[in-house]
């Protein structure tokens, strides 16, 4: 099925290439599918190799699948969720394949609960702990922006625990005697 052929290029040149027979191309076979299967063993390149941009010319394409497009002006909610969302991401970072969220907290709204314990205040009980909390952060203490996950795929199950869904090998027990036990 295979079959060795020459065909022209810009170049007026004619190259001797192994061709494969006209079969669909699924993307399977196009995934999976090897550069160099479908070469005749016995073929032997000549003087006169074809440029690389030819050869990938050539190469099976599969088409890309439709996706749905949703005008988002006729879907006010859509839209504004978009730029809720949009808004609260931060610049993009180089080293992170995804935008990082803009940090909610500022300095100001950060407020420390007093500590009601008896001789919190006295210094031969003070901890180290107690000296980083003592003091209301400032904004170049604060992060910029943090990388949250939103859980939007475990968000939207609809179940509140997950069915299961085994193989139940367990016998149903007969309410009469244990001879009419079901084991199906």
């Amino acid at each position: 099925w295979l079959k060795t052929d020459c065909f022209p290029c810009t170049c007026r040149n004619t190259y001797p290439v192994a061709t494969m027979a006209t079969t669909a191309v699924t993307p399977g076979t196009a995934f999976y599918g090897t550069s160099n299967q479908e070469y005749d063993p016995n073929w032997k390149a000549g003087d006169k190799v074809p440029p690389l941009s030819e050869v990938l010319s050539r190469k099976p394409r599969v088409k890309q699948p439709l996706r749905v497009k949703a005008e988002v002006e006729n879907y006010p909610n859509l839209k504004t969720l978009g730029e809720t969302q949009k808004a609260a991401m931060a610049d993009p970072v180089i080293s992170a394949h995804v935008l990082p969220k803009k940090f909610p907290a500022t300095s100001d709204a950060i407020k420390y609960p007093k500590v009601d314990k008896r001789g919190a205040d006295n210094p031969l009980y003070a901890t180290t702990t107690g000296k980083y909390g003592g003091e209301q952060p400032m904004d170049h203490q604060l992060p910029d922006r943090y990388f949250g996950k939103a859980c939007q795929f475990t968000k939207s199950y609809t179940d509140s625990a997950q069915r299961y869904t085994g193989l139940q090998t367990a016998p149903t027990p007969s309410q009469v005697h244990t001879n009419f036990d079901r084991y199906t």
